[in-house]
């Protein structure tokens, strides 16, 4: 059995988050069902786990699954760990948090949202997959969202036989 300790702020509790998505990618995922974007039915699929490299933050990458109109669209995502407060390139200080961004063909990735995160002790007790899940409803129900359409590519429809 192996004892862990609860972290005790955000920076703590965020490697710890991040350590469990790691392991929880690399023992095989499962698709997060039943989210919504904007009304719309989708999906999350979990992709890859890429563990932080000298300046490069850990990142979990994911594909969005949406249906609309008898169509499933794709939509590659990433949430990017920013374990350490930080300061932006326009000065502003920013607590631990999530970075939300977009993928596009090419592999770069576009920023939608910075989620700064709080120690809470409900999330403490969330196995990766909840918190995982906790955090990607989050982002779906942001007016952010809107920005990922414009990457989707159409994956399947009612009409193709």
């Amino acid at each position: 059995m192996t004892v862990s300790t609860s972290p005790v702020n955000a920076s703590d509790f965020l490697n710890h988050k991040a350590a469990d998505i790691q392991s929880w990618f690399k023992s095989g995922t499962q698709p997060i069902e039943g989210l919504n974007v904007r009304k719309m039915p989708a999906r999350v699929e979990p992709l890859e786990y890429i563990p932080s490299r000298e300046k490069a933050k850990n990142k979990a990458r994911f594909k969005l699954i949406v249906s609309k109109n008898f169509k499933l669209w794709s939509i590659n995502l990433e949430m990017s760990f920013f374990c350490q407060p930080w300061l932006s390139n326009d000065g502003i200080a920013n607590p631990p948090g999530l970075l939300f961004s977009v993928i596009d063909d090419e592999d770069t990735a576009h920023p939608i949202e910075y989620l700064p995160t709080v120690f809470e002790y409900e999330e403490e007790d969330m196995s990766a997959p909840q918190w995982f899940s906790f955090w990607i409803q989050k982002i779906l129900k942001r007016p952010s969202i809107k920005i990922v359409f414009a990457y989707k590519q159409l994956i399947s429809s009612e009409l193709d036989d």
